[in-house]
């Protein structure tokens, strides 16, 4: 499967409020350096990156927050199938979502075939949510994924990082570890 993915070509809310395509460069963004940064300081997303869903719309990250904020799932190669990701995580992704914050999982651009998989759309689809996207020009992670990992990151509502962890596939234990970190997040806004 090839994808092309280009910036300049992808529908955003800016060019449908008339702004012409070449003129989304020139948005102002989220201040970067302070939005991504996590608790320690250190820069680990980017919330004006671009991702492809599904349907070949782009959107940005800092548009798909939740009332509370966002947790970003990065699937490294090799990873897990959307839908069995979506499948696995269902039920804590509907606990995240109804207390306002939304649940994205994020492949590179090389497993498209898994991410885009008739599958994975029908399950995205039932979903009723746009869930699965890829980061077509590989600017999400400010440190690339490694094959078989996964990283999840939690930003609360004006984009900075609470909270990340990343965990290995190879771990019999990683859904574990994963779904433990997503209900601590849930736990939060219990409190």
């Amino acid at each position: 499967m090839s994808l092309s993915f280009d910036l300049r070509s992808c529908p955003t809310k800016y060019a449908d409020a008339g702004l012409p395509v070449a003129s989304l460069e020139t948005v102002p963004r989220t201040d970067v350096r302070n939005a991504s940064e996590d608790l320690q300081g250190k820069n680990v997303i980017d919330p004006g990156a671009a991702l492809l869903s599904h349907d070949h719309a782009c959107r940005f990250v800092r548009d798909m927050k939740g009332e509370h904020g966002l947790v970003v799932v990065g699937v490294g190669t090799a990873g897990e199938r959307g839908f069995q990701m979506l499948h696995r995580f269902a039920e804590i992704s509907d606990s995240l979502e109804a207390h306002g914050i939304n649940i994205v999982f994020v492949y590179p651009k090389a497993s498209a075939r898994h991410v885009f998989d008739a599958i994975s759309v029908r399950g995205a689809r039932y979903r009723g949510k746009t869930c699965l996207f890829l980061d077509g020009d590989g600017r999400l992670f400010r440190k690339p994924l490694p094959p078989r990992a996964i990283r999840a990151v939690y930003l609360d509502a004006d984009m900075r990082s609470i909270d990340t962890t990343c965990v290995m596939l190879d771990s019999e234990t990683w859904d574990d570890a994963l779904r433990s970190f997503l209900a601590d997040i849930v736990g939060r806004r219990l409190h």
